[in-house]
């Protein structure tokens, strides 16, 4: 930690200047740690063969960036290690700089502020990759302006031929909502349940995301963990724009007609699945809605997942909630149950109240494949065996339906009737819907 920071008094930790040996210390060590890591066995070879899009989160800067107070934000130190981050970040993950990203690479940001960007993956699928990092601020994740931005680049953009748009964003829109009597609720359980972990790291350790235990001090003097808490986008601070942001991709949807979206995150250490659904719609008519959208969790594939503990309390609060949205559909949140068996064990039943977060490595696969044309089926990949290197996975699927418009609903795409696909075979998307219909945790 640089001296500027270790210093006990707010106003000194404001303005302790970046020094030249700092600034020097700090784009050399982002520039050793991308050398180092990118180099590893497998990773590298991962790069080298796999065509990859990426977008950053705090620990590609330091551990919160983004969600400590303004005056930490603000001061010289801070914005010092975050240029020197964010250079590296665009010269190693986007092979780029800060001057040609938005002239020459086609990246969304207002004034230099952010790293957004819509890439088309072949004529029918897309990617919306929403830097949440650059502008972040304890109460903004992306500015107005930047939003702009990215809401037009979707408009002009996306092929005419489109029909999924993942939208990747670093932390879940849908989660366990962790606030208030939720965050206590967590915390009890896990702190009588857990204790102390191989007898000196503290339970609350592994609740990082969930940001219990507020009132412990961290090393830069602000309360331990709070960071976290707000680096949800359902924390108080966040969950308006969340909302906003859903509405936005909303509107997309409709105007489009047949565009899909799911959403894409990881962060928070456990694979699961949710979704945003129409509350007032049947079922059977979400293959027309422009509101309902699928979320993927997939985090992470090396980290330690948390304790078997802090799972069973993040599925104690994970119940359906509203939305409030401008777009005057009555919307709800909920979590999906998608783990119905153990991975080790896939004879044993998990509890029915125990199926929407696993806390095991895991990565996701997307394949077009499914009961109806047109479907994409994300299967979650998770370990069997915890920390082998053997790379053995239960898959977990999770079938996301194209969304019809109303002529092609209404010409056989649902309520039972059959429809051609382009392949010319027949289905029936009903049964399809019925088929991959995966339970509601909490309904």
């Amino acid at each position: 930690m640089p001296r500027g920071i270790a210093l006990k008094h707010k106003d000194a930790k404001a303005t302790a200047p970046l020094t030249r040996a700092m600034n020097d210390a700090a784009h050399g060590f982002y520039f050793a740690q991308y050398l180092h890591y990118f180099a590893k066995d497998g990773f590298a070879d991962a790069l080298a063969s796999i065509p990859s899009m990426f977008v950053w989160d705090d620990h590609d800067i330091f551990d919160g960036f983004g969600s400590y107070p303004g005056y930490l934000q603000a001061s010289p130190v801070f914005r010092g290690l975050f240029i020197a981050a964010q250079r590296f970040y665009l010269l190693f993950q986007h092979h780029t700089t800060l001057a040609r990203a938005r002239t020459a690479d086609g990246y969304l940001g207002v004034d230099r502020g952010g790293h957004s960007a819509v890439r088309q993956m072949g004529p029918h699928n897309a990617a919306l990759l929403i830097d949440t990092r650059t502008e972040r601020s304890v109460d903004t994740l992306v500015s107005g302006g930047s939003w702009t931005l990215i809401e037009e680049a979707l408009r002009t953009q996306l092929a005419p031929s489109t029909r999924h748009l993942f939208v990747c964003a670093t932390v879940p829109m849908v989660y366990p909502r962790l606030h208030a009597e939720s965050v206590i609720s967590v915390a009890g359980i896990a702190a009588n349940a857990v204790g102390h972990v191989a007898g000196k790291m503290p339970w609350f350790s592994y609740l990082k995301k969930s940001g219990a235990f507020k009132t412990i001090v961290n090393s830069l003097g602000e309360p331990e963990l709070l960071d976290d808490l707000n680096d949800h986008w359902t924390s108080a601070n966040h969950v308006a724009e969340r909302n906003a942001t859903l509405d936005m991709l909303g509107r997309i949807a409709r105007e489009r007609g047949n565009l899909r979206i799911t959403l894409v995150s990881g962060d928070v250490h456990c694979g699961g699945a949710g979704h945003i659904f129409p509350s007032s719609v049947p079922a059977d008519q979400w293959l027309t809605h422009p509101a309902h959208m699928t979320q993927i969790i997939s985090s992470a594939i090396g980290n330690i997942p948390p304790p078997g503990i802090v799972i069973r309390a993040l599925h104690a609060v994970a119940k359906p909630l509203a939305v409030s949205g401008e777009s005057g559909d009555l919307l709800t949140e909920a979590m999906l149950a998608p783990f119905d068996v153990d991975a080790s064990e896939p004879t044993h039943k998990l509890p029915s109240d125990q199926r929407a977060l696993m806390g095991r490595r895991n990565w996701c696969s997307v394949e077009p494949r499914g009961a109806m044309a047109g479907t994409l089926t994300l299967e979650l990949r998770v370990e069997v065996n915890k920390g082998h290197r053997d790379g053995l996975t239960h898959a977990y699927p999770v079938a996301v339906l194209p969304k019809l418009t109303d002529a092609e609903f209404a010409a056989g795409g649902g309520g039972g009737k059959m429809h051609t696909s382009a392949d010319g075979m027949t289905q029936d998307a009903g049964a399809s819907l019925r088929q991959t219909a995966i339970p509601i945790v909490g309904m």
